[in-house]
């Protein structure tokens, strides 16, 4: 279930923001239903196939670049709100 504004009697899909001193970018809302909170949005991240390891007999680190991150309802997230969206706690 989306939050969409209607613009132009139209419902769009959008970011939303809040203001504080100054506007931010709100990543995650929540609803309640019932007596329990769940969240409006989810979030899917893509990434690049992941590369050899660094040493080959263990220890080593491989990196992982993301390509793209994408809400639930179809919004390709702005890469400058990446940081705000919680990711994978293994990253």
């Amino acid at each position: 279930m989306p939050a969409l504004p209607k613009i132009n009697n139209e419902f769009k899909k959008s970011y939303h923001w809040i203001k504080k001193s100054q506007w931010e970018f709100v990543p995650k809302i929540y609803i309640k239903q019932d007596s329990t909170w769940f969240p409006l949005y989810q979030y899917e991240w893509k990434i690049k196939p992941i590369g050899d390891c660094s040493h080959l007999c263990g220890g080593g680190t491989q990196d992982i670049t993301i390509e793209n991150c994408i809400r639930n309802d179809g919004i390709n997230v702005l890469k400058e709100f990446w940081t705000k969206i919680p990711r994978i706690s293994s990253w």
